[in-house]
């Protein structure tokens, strides 16, 4: 999925604390510019410079692999990484409403757009 993307696995003290790759938005070599940014922190991990630090690694490495738009896909009952992502750039460019449920609760998936 990552093959000639970029991928960091987050360690705090041996343990791994998250994970982040971008991988291409699409298969076809039209959206080759585009690539899309997925990552997670264990909750105890958040707030502490790590997402920024990912993000700003992956800003650069997208452009050498030849992207200069980067999508991020979030569930919207995540408030903090929409807030997070709209700190850093990105925009709201759509949403798909009601398609996902999760305990019970149904969430919105919220597509972010950022371009380099």
């Amino acid at each position: 999925m990552t093959q000639g993307y970029p991928a960091i696995v987050v360690c705090d003290d041996g343990q791994v604390v998250g994970f982040a790759m971008l991988h291409p938005y699409h298969g076809a070599t039209t959206f080759k510019r585009t690539a899309e940014i997925t990552y997670f922190l264990r909750p105890d991990h958040t707030r502490k410079g790590l997402g920024a630090c990912i993000l700003n690694e992956f800003l650069h490495q997208a452009q050498s692999i030849g992207a200069d738009t980067l999508l991020a896909c979030i569930s919207s009952l995540n408030l903090a990484s929409i807030r997070f992502h709209q700190k850093h750039g990105f925009r709201e460019c759509g949403r798909l409403v009601r398609i996902g449920r999760k305990f019970g609760q149904d969430f919105d998936v919220v597509w972010m757009q950022k371009d380099l």
